[in-house]
């Protein structure tokens, strides 16, 4: 007399009536079950350990999220979200941040401004005139803010009151 099993067993053996004997990798009363080890964290066991992931999730037991783009200074922490690392900012990580700001110029790193042409400093406010200037200081990018007694494009022209003599 054959053994039956109604609902059949899917992925096992009728060893009895109404029980089956499941094959490895499959659990469940019909064995219809996958069973994974480690189980899946963000997805579904559809086979004997291989897990199906849910959208934004990859990895072999679906443990790794998924940004797309991908994170330029930061880590993937959920699907599409960027941790991004110290001095990084933006929704991919890629904006560098400067504390303080770059005045004259553009941050192109964390705390590393870029000055724009005419602009020094570590945030890019010393502007620079070339020639420099010889009597007064540089208030703008090649313009010269005199000394009182000189003039002159780079106050290198004295000012005399009465007339200067030689």
């Amino acid at each position: 007399m054959e053994t039956v099993c109604d609902p059949a067993c899917v992925n096992g053996e009728c060893t009895a009536p109404n029980t089956c004997t499941c094959d490895d990798g499959w659990t469940g009363d019909i064995c219809n079950e996958a069973v994974c080890d480690p189980t899946c964290v963000n997805g579904e066991c559809t086979a004997p350990n291989t897990c199906t992931c849910d959208d934004g999730w990859a990895g072999d037991i679906c443990n790794e999220a998924v940004c797309d783009p991908a994170c330029v200074n930061g880590e993937c922490t959920a699907p599409n979200t960027c941790t991004c690392d110290d001095g990084w900012t933006g929704d991919i990580c890629n904006e560098a941040v400067c504390d303080p700001t770059c005045v004259n110029g553009e941050c192109t790193a964390p705390n590393t401004c870029t000055c724009n042409d005419g602009w020094s400093g570590v945030t890019c406010n010393d502007a620079v005139c070339d020639p420099e200037c010889e009597h007064g200081d540089c208030t703008d990018t090649n313009t010269c803010t005199c000394d009182d007694g000189w003039s002159g494009d780079i106050c290198d022209e004295a000012v005399c009151d009465p007339e200067c003599v030689d």
